[in-house]
């Protein structure tokens, strides 16, 4: 956020206006998938190479097939610059799989694409979801998977585990959008539920390599909360679970089948999400690409080269809601 640093009384409100809104311009351009898929993902003759930060690259070498798939609302960008970016590599890019909410749909050709709906998850969502699945279940230790995630995955694509269905994982979602829990909550609720969230993602892939590209949408950053966590290990229990629903009075709101499949998986190791120690994520590296932060520091940036006089002020999650209710006129000055 920018705070005020100094006012000019001979700068209008049309000026700071029209600044303000080029400001917003170059900061959503700099997180733009299109804009910066590039820099971190690129390929040089037979071997991928993926930016860590400044100073450190992940090398992925002698693989043997390599599958794109593309999950969340800026998954259409996503997949227009994956094509882009191995079309004149030596290395060559299995069907893909997209999956993308319908106010976004297009069809990219060398994709399997998917209209899911968004925020509440609808039986085209599970049907994406289950095909991932089924595509992904057999391969080998030498294939790599890569991921892009951006906002709305975990309900674009939802996949319950067997002992509910559908219409039971639609309504406790909904239960938790209206209860006034927290995304890390509304998360932990939905790792437990599927099959293909919290870090179970991977267990489908197992053991072949996983490398995803973030695009955050969440304040802080966490990446066991975008999208779920799919391809990252969850910290949260079977128990929290139970606690988070019973903590907003909705434990007796939410179908029996899940009641007993919550009860049954405090008590069952096997059920629990993956840790930290599974060997699965030996094997899987996640790589943020874009966040709030990062866009604000590209305004911030601007700001500076401009000699535009400017303040970045840090706010920790805890207290965003409130913050963001901050009023946002006279953000800097010039």
């Amino acid at each position: 956020m920018f705070k005020n640093v100094q006012k000019k009384s001979r700068s209008s409100k049309k000026e700071i206006s029209e600044l303000l809104l080029d400001l917003f311009k170059i900061g959503v351009f700099g997180v733009q998938p299109k804009n910066i898929l590039d820099s971190f993902l690129k390929v040089s003759k037979k071997q991928i190479i993926v930016k860590e930060s400044t100073s450190q690259k992940k090398i992925y070498s002698n693989i043997k097939k390599i599958f794109p798939i593309c999950i969340g609302k800026a998954s259409v960008d996503m997949a227009k610059k994956v094509k882009e970016i191995f079309e004149t590599s030596d290395l060559k890019i299995e069907k893909g799989v997209l999956i993308v909410n319908k106010e976004n749909f297009k069809k990219i050709s060398g994709f399997k694409c998917f209209s899911s709906n968004h925020p509440i998850p609808d039986k085209s969502g599970f049907e994406a979801a289950n095909y991932l699945r089924n595509y992904l279940s057999n391969l080998n230790e030498n294939d790599l998977v890569l991921v892009f995630i951006s906002g709305g995955g975990s309900a674009l694509a939802p996949l319950p585990v067997d002992q509910i269905n559908l219409k039971d994982k639609v309504l406790v979602n909904k239960i938790l959008l209206e209860c006034g829990a927290n995304i890390k909550e509304i998360n932990a609720v939905r790792k437990h539920l599927s099959k293909i969230k919290g870090g179970n993602f991977c267990k489908i892939c197992f053991p072949a390599y996983i490398q995803s590209f973030i695009l955050s949408d969440v304040i802080g950053d966490d990446l066991s909360s975008i999208a779920s966590g799919m391809t990252t290990y969850d910290e949260s229990t079977f128990s929290d679970v139970r606690n988070i629903l019973k903590k907003y009075r909705v434990w007796k709101k939410v179908p029996t089948k899940v009641q007993n499949f919550i009860k049954t998986g405090e008590k069952n190791e096997d059920l629990e999400t993956p840790k930290k120690n599974n060997e699965i994520f030996k094997k899987t590296n996640n790589t943020l690409i874009g966040s709030n932060n990062l866009c604000l520091e590209n305004i911030q940036k601007y700001c500076e080269s401009s000699k535009i006089r400017s303040k970045f002020e840090n706010f920790d999650a805890a207290n965003a809601k409130n913050r963001l209710q901050t009023n946002l006129c006279g953000v800097c000055t010039f």
